[in-house]
């Protein structure tokens, strides 16, 4: 097969500490085992910027810079509109469709994510989510990350179902069993402390728990915002049984995920979230929302739980049932880690270069 040239432009840089940026460095070593050229066009080859609006058309300046054609477009939804149309073909890939997002924003009946500014509804559509919208109604095809993504895109853009491709994420193999388990009933939530990833249920139903008596030791990692800051969101009273991580190196996933009892996630919105897929390689009993990647991962009961956005009093039951069933939540962690078995990251990685590449 003759060399191709794939160009992947995202706003996020390619390393292996983010979700996103993981997924790219996978791809990126699949393109480059079978003998093709991949080229990432990121906030740093763009240069500096006076707004991150702009970075849809320094990765165009940047991409023209180079001085030799793509074969293929490999673009992030929302900078997407600028790469159409340009003699190449393109393929948009979505952690999560942004226009979707956006409208249960605007529309949240539970504030799971607070309110939406006035300033956030005149902007954001013309910023941020025409590249989108444009993007993802004439790329070649849209790589979509969960099953309710691929719906919209074919209801909200009229594009057809053999245009939109529902991608899987891979996991990294652990050597972990469900009877691994802390002395201490440990929960661990794994996620930047936003409103978007479930912060406000998740700290209700700690309240809740530590009213009944439940005795929970928190661990709440990967938080990006420092231990003061967090905790200014956190109950007072659980502060003495709280360790908080804001940033860890990759290679110690596998000590926090062997240090918890319970995997948590109560996110309003996401994509195919690695962190629940790392937890489900892991053998722990996983308790996400029943929404978007999660909903397509996690079957209710059967290799974990779920619970509607935002019902803090649901997971807090969720999490006192597994305290006091030590088998039952056994069980739904070995059954996690049985469902992800076949998603190692050189056979999803492959099922993307392979659709990339038929183009």
């Amino acid at each position: 097969m003759k060399t191709k040239r794939i160009v992947h432009i995202s706003e996020t840089e390619m390393h292996r500490e983010s979700g996103m940026g993981r997924v790219a460095c996978h791809w990126r070593d699949e393109f480059e085992r079978r003998g093709h050229e991949f080229v990432h066009i990121g906030p740093s080859a763009a240069g500096p910027m006076m707004h991150p609006a702009l970075f849809p058309y320094r990765a165009w300046r940047a991409y023209a810079r180079l001085h030799r054609p793509a074969s293929t477009f490999l673009v992030h939804e929302p900078a997407s509109g600028v790469f159409v149309k340009r003699g190449i073909p393109l393929a948009v890939f979505s952690h999560g469709v942004e226009r979707r997002h956006w409208q249960q924003s605007i529309s949240d009946p539970t504030g799971a994510e607070g309110r939406v500014s006035l300033k956030e509804r005149l902007t954001v559509p013309v910023r941020r989510l025409r590249h989108c919208d444009k993007g993802i109604r004439h790329a070649e095809f849209i790589l979509a990350e969960s099953r309710q993504d691929q719906a919209f895109i074919q209801r909200y853009y009229g594009r057809s179902e053999s245009e939109v491709f529902p991608f899987r994420n891979g996991i990294e193999p652990l050597d972990i069993e469900a009877s691994l388990e802390p002395e201490a009933f440990t929960v661990l939530f794994n996620g930047t402390w936003i409103l978007r990833k479930g912060i406000a249920a998740l700290s209700q139903a700690a309240q809740l728990l530590h009213d009944r008596g439940v005795p929970v030791k928190w661990v709440l990692a990967a938080t990006q915002f420092s231990a003061e800051t967090v905790l200014k969101s956190w109950p007072s009273a659980l502060r003495a049984d709280t360790r908080i991580i804001p940033t860890y190196p990759s290679d110690h996933e596998a000590r926090l995920l062997a240090e918890a009892s319970v995997f948590v996630l109560p996110s309003v919105f996401e994509g195919q979230p690695l962190s629940l897929l790392q937890a489900m390689a892991a053998a722990r009993c996983c308790i996400t929302t029943d929404c978007c990647g999660q909903r397509d991962l996690i079957h209710h009961q059967q290799n974990g739980l779920l619970m509607p956005i935002g019902d803090a009093p649901l997971l807090a039951r969720h999490v006192e049932r597994c305290f006091h069933d030590k088998a039952g939540r056994q069980r739904l962690g070995a059954a996690a880690k049985t469902s992800v078995q076949g998603r190692l990251w050189t056979s999803v990685a492959g099922e993307i270069v392979d659709r990339v590449l038929a183009l």
